[in-house]
């Protein structure tokens, strides 16, 4: 019994049909990778059916790859260039969501009499089938990749876990060895940085930059080591890469020290809690200039 989620009216090459008695068709992802703005693909397709593969080698029909993101509403298609089994393709990332799903077909270009050995003799006999310009041929199974880009899309203190440890021996102590990087503060340090944070809105970055900045800059540095091994599947470990992607950062080539890499890739931190610093007291010593000239009416 045949079954597929649509109906042929001639033989179809496709895992879901036995409209073929022998013969295959897949696709395999090689890489796929996120810089500033476009997911990059790379893939291939295999095809075992002589049949097939003489149509595509004299220009018969050709391979399409068919890339959608349901969750985006996104929808568009790449063509194999002729005789090649590799395509290369990039996505601008604002158009992906989630999921990627990628299925490739074989489709008619200019067949006229379409019958081949492969095809299953109980079902179509010696049937000759016409088929038009466009018609697919063969499909592949569906290829779903999943796009961690969570991250990327949150500011980079995100990756950051701030807790509190009551025992403590030291202020400020960063665990490297989860998917965020763990920040365990003395509930002394930790109880002044909440109510800094509660008390003052607008010092948030900079108060954060204070606690995270340092931190940053070592994690840079486990990246720039030789035992970053453990750590290159973890969550933060892939953001930082991502994010200095966008800055056209490459750790093994860039000349800039961790810190100057850590404050670039934070978005110039320094300069931002600077700013807010400074336009905090300045907000202060306004107001008491105000209370002083009422004062001096009384």
């Amino acid at each position: 019994m045949r079954n597929s989620k649509w109906e042929s009216p001639y033989p179809l090459l496709s895992n879901e049909r036995d409209d073929y008695t022998t013969g295959s068709f897949q696709i395999h992802e090689e890489n796929h990778s996120l810089s500033n703005k476009d997911f990059s693909f790379s893939f291939r397709y295999e095809l075992n059916c002589p049949g097939l593969e003489v149509y595509l080698e004299q220009g018969n029909a050709e391979v399409i790859l068919h890339v959608a993101s349901p969750s985006a509403r996104f929808r568009s298609k790449f063509k194999f260039a002729p005789n090649s089994k590799n395509i290369q393709f990039n996505v601008t990332k604002d158009n992906l969501v989630k999921n990627v799903e990628l299925t490739a077909y074989i489709i008619s270009t200019s067949i006229n009499d379409f019958s081949l050995p492969e095809h299953n003799k109980e079902y179509y006999g010696n049937t000759v089938f016409k088929v038009r310009k466009g018609d697919i041929l063969a499909e592949s199974e569906t290829v779903v990749i999943g796009l961690d880009d969570s991250e990327l899309q949150k500011p980079l203190s995100s990756i950051f876990q701030i807790t509190e440890d009551p025992n403590g021996s030291e202020f400020l102590s960063p665990y490297f060895g989860g998917e965020k990087i763990e920040i365990f503060l003395t509930p002394e340090l930790n109880g002044k940085y909440d109510s800094l944070k509660r008390e003052h809105i607008s010092l948030r970055r900079a108060l954060s930059a204070t606690i995270t900045l340092p931190v940053l800059v070592e994690a840079i540095e486990i990246m720039q080591g030789e035992s970053d091994e453990q750590y290159k599947d973890l969550r933060w470990y892939r953001a930082l890469l991502n994010r200095m992607a966008q800055y056209d950062i490459d750790l093994e080539t860039a000349s800039l020290s961790s810190a100057t890499i850590a404050n670039k890739i934070y978005g110039n931190i320094m300069l931002d809690a600077m700013t807010s610093i400074k336009n905090k007291l300045d907000d202060i010593a306004a107001s008491y200039g105000e209370a002083g000239e009422l004062g001096g009416v009384d």
